[in-house]
């Protein structure tokens, strides 16, 4: 299975969302799945070290389309495959999002908005780590209100339950 792990790029005092996401990419890759991110620092960079303390498969996807990168938001060596899309930040998102077949968010900003407006777009199953701040503390109010997306948006209160939901869904 191919998990998409999404959330903020800067975490000032929120070493946290630091240790939530590199224990799902440690949980990702200790059953075999593929991690999917958006080759960044942040949430993206935790879980892609936790994913390959345990050997995991790690796909970065990229908005930059040179060599070397000259860019000081995006962390390479990361990845262990790094796809470089030349496109804009909301281009790769859809890039990024559509080969998932589960997303999970952590805190984020307008960027993680941008993506998981996708993932509905696209229908993807969407997990959401309730309590790790920014947008992940108002989406469930926002899903409510909208009255629509309830059956693909679930909530989780730790990682582990963000992971197992992931796991369980996709079976379905």
């Amino acid at each position: 299975m191919k998990i998409g792990v999404f959330g903020s790029h800067e975490l000032p005092g929120l070493s946290h969302v630091a240790s939530d996401s590199y224990e799902i990419g440690n949980m990702i890759a200790s059953d075999g799945h593929i991690l999917i991110t958006g080759a960044s620092k942040g949430v993206s960079e935790f879980a892609a070290k936790g994913a390959l303390y345990k050997s995991g498969l790690v796909v970065g996807i990229s908005p930059e389309y040179e060599i070397e990168p000259k860019s000081n938001s995006i962390d390479h060596k990361n990845q262990v495959l790094l796809i470089r899309t030349g496109l804009p930040y909301k281009m790769r998102n859809v890039i990024t999002v559509i080969n998932c077949d589960v997303c999970i968010f952590i805190s984020g900003a307008e960027g993680t908005l941008s993506e998981f407006s996708i993932a509905l777009e696209y229908k993807k199953p969407c997990i959401v780590l309730k309590k790790s701040g920014g947008f992940c503390d108002v989406v469930e109010s926002i899903i409510k209100a909208l009255n629509k997306y309830n059956h693909r948006v679930h909530y989780a209160d730790t990682v582990e339950k963000a992971y197992s939901l992931a796991v369980s869904i996709n079976k379905k």
